[in-house]
């Protein structure tokens, strides 16, 4: 099945929620999507082969499928073709933290390498706003967020795509476009940052997670 249709003939929007282990982030992402409209799918701890992305506008990775002890928990050489042409197509892959383990080994190192380029010689430095004035960011009114650095972070190298939030050796928040597609790479956990309810949260406290959540 294709994307469907809603009222009126209007085309509908799908995402797909692909779930490792942990996946704290997954249900803050579906929150986003559902609320720009889009209809939802999660999965959770099933390995879902390249062939079905078509059917889906996004396609949202989280969590590690290494923990979850999900076969096969990378892709391999013959879905590269697949995936680049889903992106070139126009679809959408997000990698939340750490997800690019999914590109492990030499094949797919090469492939990540042609979608971003290769970085590995600048170091990391403190994190900051590349582009302040950036639509996911402008909520922050150009100013350096308090909650940065982010909580977990790990950032990705690259040479190409922009850089929304990182330092010169790599992004915690980037935007690299394939073709008419793009991957998006989100490197820290917005959802370790919401106040848990045993200890009272302060007005700062909602905030901080108010304003990470509005950058999903």
């Amino acid at each position: 099945a294709g994307p469907g249709r809603g009222q009126r003939g209007a085309r509908v929007r799908r995402a797909l929620i692909v779930q490792g282990y942990p996946a704290f982030d997954a249900p803050l992402v579906a929150f986003a999507f559902r609320r720009a409209g889009y209809l939802v799918d999660l999965i959770e701890h099933t390995w879902l082969e390249p062939q079905k992305f078509a059917e889906y506008d996004v396609v949202v990775y989280d969590g590690s499928f290494l923990r979850a002890k999900i076969e096969p928990s990378r892709f391999n050489t013959e879905d590269y073709p697949i995936l680049r042409n889903y992106l070139e197509q126009g679809g959408q892959l997000i990698l939340m933290r750490e997800r690019y383990d999914l590109f492990a080994g030499d094949e797919g190192q090469k492939f990540l390498a042609s979608l971003l380029g290769s970085n590995t010689r600048r170091k990391f430095a403190e994190l900051t706003l590349q582009q302040p004035n950036h639509p996911w960011l402008k909520h922050l009114r150009g100013g350096t967020p308090d909650w940065l650095p982010c909580k977990n972070v790990s950032l990705i190298r690259h040479e190409q795509g922009s850089s929304v939030i990182g330092s010169p050796g790599g992004s915690a928040l980037l935007e690299a476009p394939v073709g008419r597609g793009r991957l998006i790479y989100v490197g820290w956990v917005p959802s370790a940052s919401m106040p848990h309810g045993r200890v009272p949260g302060t007005v700062d406290d909602e905030r901080r997670f108010e304003e990470q959540v509005q950058v999903i």
